[in-house]
Order: structure tokens, then C-alpha cells, then sequence
């Protein structure tokens, strides 16, 4: 490890957990599992994962195209951010011959949005709604 906290035994350790990171990970018996991931990694992965989402929500891009948008990962990292992608149903891909074309896959990020925000998002626009009645009174 490299920074600041670098000789601080198990920093990353508890990086990780005040993140989150362990609890997503429980072991079968529920004890914390490490990931085994530097957290510093992780903020990186999850950054690259959300620059593709942003490509891919324009247009239907092939691999290639991916690749050359994002010039400083090579393709076997744009592949493996891709496959985690598709694994969580957020991508769908589609080949056409030896051609690759990776589609958004809008419907989980619906759920998400219905489940999370929507209910938010409905309180507030009855609060303004209220608040524009009250207003015109």
C-alpha cells in the first residue's frame, strides 16, 4: 500500500468496512469476508462502471468503440468491467459476427427508481404541489 495511512496495520481493512464493503460480503457463517480488493480499487471499478453506463445510455456502442473512449484501460479491463455488467443485467450484449454490441439495459435502474426514489420523489412533488395551492389561495 502506498499514502499516508500506508504503515497503519489493516488500514484498507477498515476502509473497507466503514465503506460497507464487509457487509456485502458475508461468509456463509455471517462473519465479514475481506474482498480482497484494495478499496482504492474498488472506488476505481465502480467509477469506470459508471463512465461506461454513461457511454452506453446515448447509444448501443460495439467493444472497440468502448475501448477507444476510454484510452487509458486497456481491453481486457474494459471486458472485465464490461462482464460485470452484464453478469448484474445492467448491460445485454449482442453479437453481431466477430462484432460485439453492448446495449443499456434500463430496466433494473427502473426498479431501483421505483423502489427507492420514486416513493421520495412522489412525497415531495405533493409537497410542492400544497405548497402552490397555498401559494394562489
Amino acid at each position: 500500500q502506498k499514502g499516508g495511512m500506508a504503515h497503519h496495520p489493516a488500514h484498507d481493512l477498515a476502509a473497507q468496512a466503514l465503506r460497507g464493503f464487509l457487509s456485502v460480503n458475508d461468509g456463509a457463517d455471517g462473519t465479514p469476508v475481506v474482498p480482497g480488493v484494495p478499496s482504492a480499487d474498488m472506488a476505481a471499478g465502480l467509477y469506470a462502471v459508471s463512465a461506461i453506463l454513461d457511454v452506453l445510455k446515448d447509444d448501443p456502442q460495439t467493444t472497440g468503440a468502448l475501448c477507444g473512449r476510454f484510452p487509458a484501460l486497456d481491453r481486457c479491463t474494459v471486458m472485465q468491467h464490461l462482464k460485470v455488467l452484464e453478469d448484474a443485467d445492467l448491460v445485454i450484449v449482442r453479437r453481431q459476427g466477430r462484432v460485439r454490441w453492448n446495449y443499456l439495459n434500463p430496466l433494473p435502474i427502473k426498479h431501483i427508481h421505483e423502489r427507492w426514489i420514486g416513493a421520495y420523489a412522489a412525497r415531495s412533488v405533493e409537497l410542492l404541489d400544497r405548497l402552490k395551492s397555498d401559494i394562489e389561495d
